[in-house]
């Protein structure tokens, strides 16, 4: 009952933000709608694949693209972060009960993937600012 009226609110509110956006393209000024804030940010939305990525990078002209690009690359980047600190306790745990069966192994594999979770982290980021300087200039 709770998710069936969540929806249902929802939906009136991406209905009121279509009727906002198009007031907007015939030139009339209105206010945004309630709580449409979640949904211009992206809410409800799939992430992006690969190649669609790839495709707004290449064509990435406006600074709102490059803001848009920047935001999505913050966020892998919080992603990887957290898969790292999880990979780093999971390690740790696997450390204080090495010599239970392949618990030493685990802690490696852990630790590999923690290590690898900081580099993609890293890179995100370095994407994201390379990104916020795009949107600067335009």
């Amino acid at each position: 009952m709770r998710l069936a009226k969540l929806a249902a609110t929802s939906a009136v509110t991406v209905r009121e933000l279509s009727v906002y956006y198009n007031l907007l393209a015939s030139g009339i000024t209105s206010p945004a709608p309630n709580d449409s804030a979640r949904f211009e940010a992206g809410e409800g939305a799939p992430a992006p694949n690969d190649r669609q990525i790839r495709e707004l990078v290449a064509s990435a002209r406006t600074a709102a693209d490059h803001r848009s690009l920047e935001e999505y690359f913050a966020e892998l980047g919080s992603t990887y972060t957290n898969e790292a600190r999880q990979h780093d306790r999971m390690a740790l745990s696997y450390r204080l009960r090495a010599n239970i069966g392949t618990n030493a192994a685990l802690a490696l594999y852990c630790e590999w993937q923690a290590k690898r979770s900081r580099q993609l982290a890293g890179d995100a980021v370095a994407a994201a600012t390379e990104q916020r300087q795009l949107a600067r200039i335009g």
